[in-house]
Formats: C-alpha cells, sequence, structure tokens
C-alpha cells in the first residue's frame, strides 16, 4: 500500500528548515486492511470506468490516508437547497462552513501544510523514465511497484482515439502521443499491449498523424538529443533559462544514449528540421527564426567543430555546466521544476556518471513523485506554500476561528518557517516566485513577473523555439503577480504608514494603472495560471480595491460586474473552459456547465468589487450552487482543469476544490449577509 511521507529526511538530502512542507511516496508491503485495500481498488476501478468524462482524479488515497491520521471525527453532514426560491440564510451558510472546515482540516498533514497533488501536463513523467533509461538506472531508481503505478497512470490519461494531449483535457499531440508511447515501450508494455489494444491505438495516432518526425523541439531533444539554441542566457527567462543550461550542453557533447534494439530507429532529422504536426503547432516559428536556425546548423555548427572555434564551444560547455552546477546547489538539487531536473541530472551523469552531483540528484527525484487512484505521475513542482496562504485566507475569512482555531495553530507552526521565503512549493525548492515587496522586481508599466525583471524586448519573442507554449522564453507582467503585490503593499502601508510612504505610495499608483491599463475592453482581466477571465478578474478587482477603488468611483470595477454578470448560467452558476486561455476569449464548458472552483472565484470578485451593495441576489445564486455542490464528506467534486500556464497548458491544482468554495462561503456570509442583518 502506498503512503504519503511528510517532513521526512533521508540519505543525501539536504534541508534549511527539518524538512518541513516535503512530501513523498513510499510503497510500503505491509501497510493497509483488508478493507482499506480492497477500497484502493474500487477507487482505481471507478476513476477507470470514468476516465474519458474526466480525467482529474479525486486524491483519494491521500485522502483516506490524512482522514485516518487525523481522526478529526465526524464531518458535520452539509445542507441541501431543496428549492430555487429557498432563502439563503446565515444559518444555511454556516452549516456549510462547518462541514467545509472539517473536511479541510481533517486534511491538514502534521506540519501544518496541505499536501495535494499538482499536475496536468503528460510531458512531465516521460522525459524521466527516458532518462533513467539510458543511464540505466531504471530498475534501481523505479520499482516493480513504482513502475506498474506508472504504466498505469499513462494508461488511463490515453484519450479515446488512441493518443495522448499535451495536458490532461487537452487534444491528442504528437508531443504527448510519441514521449508517452515510447515511456510505455520503455517500462516493457508490448506492440499489443493494454486494454482495448491501447498500445496498438497509440502506435496507429502517431502513425496516422506523421510518425515521430512531426515532434515539437523539446520532443525532439528527448529522442535525438538535438536542439540548437543561440539566445544570449543572461536575458532569458529563469524557467527557460534552465532548460536551456543542461539542454545545450548535452547537445555540445554530443551526447547520445546507448543504441538498443528498442530504440533503434532511421530517421532523417535533418530533413525534418521544420516539420511539426499541426495538433502541436500553437505557436509556429516566424521565417526569420527558421532562417535563423538555419545558418546556426549549415554554416556556424561545422565551424565549431573546428580549431581554433573548437576552443569556444569548450568555453561555452565549461559555462553552461557551471550554470546547471549552480542551480542544483542553490537548490538543494530538487531544482526549479521537474523538466529542469532530469535535464540537469542527465547533465550531470554525462558530466560524470561516479559523481556525488548525480547521487545528489537522484535523492531527490521522489520528491516530485505524486500517487492518486489514477496512478503515479510526476509533478511540476510542489504547491505546498501556495495552498497555505489560499486555504489561511479561506479559513479567516469565515470568521470560526474559535472552533477551528487548531487548524491554524498547526498553520503557524509552518509558517514561521516559510513566511520569509516566497517560494510556491518550499524554502528547500530555493526559488522565489516573485517578491512582493521588491521594487527591483516592477517593470517600468507598473507590472510585475512571475520569477524576475523581464529584461528582454518583445522583438526576440520571435525566436520561442517551443512552438508549443506562448512567451516561455523571457516572461512578462501578469495581473495576478501585481495585483498580488499591490494587495500586500497596500496592507503594509495601512499597518505602518510612515515607512517610505512616498515610494509605496508610487508604486502602489502605477501597480493600479497597471492593473487598468490591461483589462480587456469588455471588462475582464485576462488570467495567466489559472482559467482564465474568471481567475483573473478576479485578482484585477481585488488589486483596484485595495488601493482604494470601489463600485461606485471605479468605472473598471462596474465592467468587471457587468461581464462576469453576463458568463453567468441559468442556474446560477459560473463554468469556463481550459481552452479560453487557447482563444483569448470566454469559453464556456462544454454542456454549459457550472464549475465550483469558478463559481467560488466569480462569487469572491462580486463581492470585492460590491455587487453585493448593488443587486446582492446574483450572488445568492452563485452560493446556492456551492452549497447543493457540496458532497457528504464536506469537500466539493473535482471537475476540469482550473490552472493553466503560457496561455496553452493546462495545470491540476488538486486543493482548489477544498480552498476556493469554502472562501467564497465564508466571504458570503461575514459581507453579505451577517452585514444585512
Amino acid at each position: 500500500m502506498w503512503k504519503l511521507k511528510i517532513a521526512e529526511g533521508g540519505p543525501g538530502l539536504f534541508t534549511t528548515n527539518n524538512f518541513i512542507g516535503r512530501e513523498h511516496w513510499e510503497f510500503d508491503l505491509d501497510a493497509g486492511t483488508l478493507e482499506e485495500l480492497a477500497e484502493i481498488e474500487r477507487v482505481r476501478e471507478e476513476y477507470k470506468k470514468n476516465q474519458f468524462k474526466n480525467k482529474q482524479n479525486y486524491d483519494l488515497l491521500m485522502r483516506m490516508q490524512l482522514r485516518k491520521e487525523n481522526r478529526s471525527g465526524p464531518i458535520p453532514p452539509p445542507v441541501k437547497l431543496q428549492e430555487s426560491t429557498e432563502e439563503i440564510t446565515d444559518e444555511t451558510v454556516t452549516s456549510s462552513l462547518r462541514s467545509a472546515l472539517s473536511s479541510l482540516s481533517s486534511l491538514q498533514a502534521h506540519d501544518g501544510h496541505w499536501p495535494a497533488e499538482f499536475t496536468g501536463p503528460l510531458f512531465f513523467l516521460p522525459p524521466l523514465v527516458m532518462a533513467l533509461y539510458i543511464i540505466g538506472d531504471i530498475s534501481r531508481m523505479l520499482s516493480l511497484n513504482h513502475q506498474t503505478e506508472i504504466i498505469r497512470y499513462l494508461y488511463n490519461i490515453q484519450n479515446e482515439d488512441g493518443g495522448w494531449g499535451f495536458h490532461l483535457a487537452g487534444h491528442s499531440t504528437m508531443f504527448g502521443s510519441g514521449l508517452n508511447y515510447i515511456a510505455l515501450r520503455i517500462l516493457g508494455e508490448g506492440l499489443e499491449d493494454g486494454e482495448n489494444r491501447a498500445m496498438a491505438r497509440g502506435r496507429k495516432w502517431i502513425l496516422d498523424h506523421g510518425g515521430l518526425v512531426g515532434l515539437p523541439s523539446w520532443g525532439n531533444f528527448w529522442i535525438s538529443n538535438l536542439c540548437i539554441g543561440f539566445i544570449t542566457q543572461n536575458i532569458m527567462l529563469c524557467y527557460a533559462r534552465i532548460v536551456y543550461m543542461p539542454m545545450s550542453y548535452l547537445y555540445g557533447r554530443r551526447f547520445v544514449g546507448p543504441i538498443t534494439e528498442l530504440v533503434s530507429l532511421q530517421l532523417n532529422w535533418n530533413k525534418a528540421r521544420n516539420t511539426f504536426a499541426k495538433e502541436d503547432l500553437y505557436y509556429p516559428h516566424p521565417l526569420i527564426q527558421d532562417l535563423a536556425w538555419g545558418f546556426l546548423h549549415h554554416v556556424t555548427e561545422p565551424l565549431l567543430k573546428r580549431w581554433p572555434f573548437s576552443m569556444l564551444r569548450e568555453k561555452a560547455l565549461k559555462a553552461a555546466i557551471g550554470h546547471v552546477r549552480y542551480e542544483d546547489e542553490v537548490s538543494r538539487y530538487p531544482c526549479i521544476g521537474c523538466i529542469e531536473k532530469v535535464m540537469c541530472l542527465m547533465a550531470r551523469w554525462v558530466e560524470d556518471p561516479n559523481s556525488e552531483a548525480y547521487k545528489l540528484h537522484l535523492a531527490r527525484l521522489p520528491d516530485y513523485y505524486w500517487v492518486a487512484e489514477d496512478g503515479l505521475k510526476i509533478q511540476g513542482l510542489g504547491s505546498q506554500t501556495w495552498v497555505v496562504v489560499f486555504a489561511v485566507q479561506a479559513i479567516l475569512a469565515c470568521n470560526l476561528n474559535e472552533e477551528y482555531g487548531q487548524t491554524l495553530c498547526k498553520v503557524q507552526a509552518v509558517w514561521t518557517r516559510l513566511h520569509s521565503t516566497q517560494q510556491l512549493s518550499m524554502p528547500d525548492y530555493g526559488w522565489q516566485v516573485f517578491d512582493v515587496t521588491s521594487e527591483g522586481l516592477k517593470s517600468e508599466n507598473g507590472g510585475y513577473p512571475a520569477w524576475e525583471l523581464v529584461t528582454a524586448s518583445s522583438w526576440m519573442q520571435k525566436f520561442n523555439p517551443t512552438e508549443v507554449f506562448e512567451d516561455p522564453l523571457f516572461g512578462g507582467e501578469y495581473v495576478e503577480c501585481t495585483s498580488s503585490a499591490l494587495q500586500a503593499l497596500a496592507l503594509f502601508r495601512k499597518q505602518h504608514p510612515k515607512h517610505r510612504r512616498t515610494e509605496i505610495d508610487s508604486n502602489i499608483s502605477k501597480s493600479a494603472q497597471y492593473i487598468q491599463d490591461v483589462q480587456e475592453p469588455d471588462g475582464s482581466w485576462y488570467g495567466n495560471w489559472g482559467v482564465c477571465y474568471s481567475y483573473g478578474t478576479w485578482f484585477g478587482v481585488a488589486g483596484l480595491v485595495a488601493c482604494g477603488r470601489n463600485y461606485k468611483n471605479c468605472a473598471a470595477l462596474r465592467k468587471a460586474c457587468d461581464f462576469l454578470i453576463s458568463k453567468q448560467l441559468p442556474n446560477g452558476g459560473w463554468g469556463e473552459s481550459y481552452l479560453s486561455c487557447n482563444n483569448k476569449v470566454w469559453t464556456s464548458i462544454k454542456g454549459n456547465r457550472e464549475h465550483v472552483v469558478q463559481t467560488a472565484w466569480t462569487v469572491l470578485t462580486l463581492i470585492e468589487a460590491g455587487q453585493a451593495e448593488i443587486d446582492p441576489t446574483l450572488i445568492h445564486r452563485g452560493v446556492r450552487v456551492l452549497i447543493n455542490s457540496q458532497t457528504e464528506n464536506g469537500d466539493f467534486p473535482q471537475q476540469e482543469i482550473t490552472g493553466t500556464s503560457f496561455r496553452y497548458c493546462g495545470l491540476q491544482y488538486a486543493a482548489f476544490i477544498d480552498v476556493f468554495p469554502l472562501w467564497a462561503l465564508g466571504e458570503c456570509r461575514n459581507r453579505v449577509l451577517l452585514r444585512k442583518a
């Protein structure tokens, strides 16, 4: 039986805070009663039955374990509003809040944080399988139990047409199909294996869509170790920069894994240099990029193989591996994310297969594993701090602190160790998401980026080589980051009105102007890290309200309310598809179905903007949907994907269903119902 381990160390691991927030899964042969093992098999089968309806799992293995360990007693049953005309009262909402708070408390780890899956992209797991296969450590690092769960997951995420998507909710692509099919073959699956000949159907999809020559550049890297780049690294976004450092090192070293019967395949890669499957091509190369890459390949590359130009390559290789070493050491070997982790691991092994660095890399691999009813997958990184911050705000919004104070006390125990960081996951991860008090991270236009100050010119985005992302190389400013920074500074100014007042006032003014400048003509804001306009509009409104705007004195807030009201469904909820991120226009979920997380975001937005003072009926209708969606366990259903990155890649934040509906109900109780009373 799989067990989630919290805040535990091990050989080859380093920490700055006694491993607070660390999560990893281990298989325990002796764990679990017969009833528990039977329940695990039941939920696996239930997921399998519905895999094509909703690929988002419910994190049931984690929920079963933590609820047993916490022994928090029975969860109060939620209420249901039977009639559409039944009034929403303080008693009704409070009952739902107690049920949701009890559920959230039962899922809290002993170190105070809330473990949760943070996955979605389907190109995270295959590179690890390929890397360990090339290195020869796949059997040592992935036990039979690991491999069984990985195979389960790879089959579970296969689409009905036989292919695999770019992310969980996406249509089949060559990137997803090629990499996941190869991973299954490496793990021992035969040409006809899998339920309903899953492997044969996967192979057919690949061949029917042009074969592996249609892979985008990241896919080509993994199956041929071929990637060329020339952009100066110090102006690239840290996330992209750390991808291309090990990638360029491996290419410069001309590293190719051992040619075995399994992987032997003759392809004319030079002929297929600019060939991409149409299903993958989100960002086509501009002509200038293809010309630049062609010049580098046919002219520059031959020169770099000959003396004295080869000396320049040797110098560049030393610089590249130096950057890789630095990233390893400052992050204590988890690296900034799973993509970079596997590439850095490969680079350090190629540099020295017997090095201590390679061993330290292997020790941190379990930090990225996550096991649920759909199998074992790789997380992009952890979301520990992210979830803690949202959960605390949700709990405080309920104003039931006397009843649930113990939950907040457990949070404080971990938060005192995490508050000095701005990481998405935990301090050992080493990279900030953004520093909400740093003037140095604010761009000239008043906006804030996600990681670091944008220094590249916009024209350089024309050399984006990924084909599958938009603006991944240099980043940009985001309404979510700007709003968060603005809210923090406004709160700080209120508590310390005399401290650097002129600088803070100027900063808040510029950030507020940026938020208004990036508002869409229809009143919405584009969300870059959540789906999509419902998420971005919540941040845009919250930022403007934090600096003194309100419904009466700010036309931007009124437009935002009008936009959200226009998207309300007949049943009172809201539901936005991840396709909004791709299409850059609000796209409803198929069948005009509501989504509890997006309904919660919208309720929070309308309350924050002051809509309750104008007409609370619309808010009440949304709250009714949340109350009636609550399950017997006090939580809410896991529905369509809620996160996104770089406008095309869907992300699954499994904990959002535990946090945002609770937060919306709490704000409704305290700022709408009690204020009215």
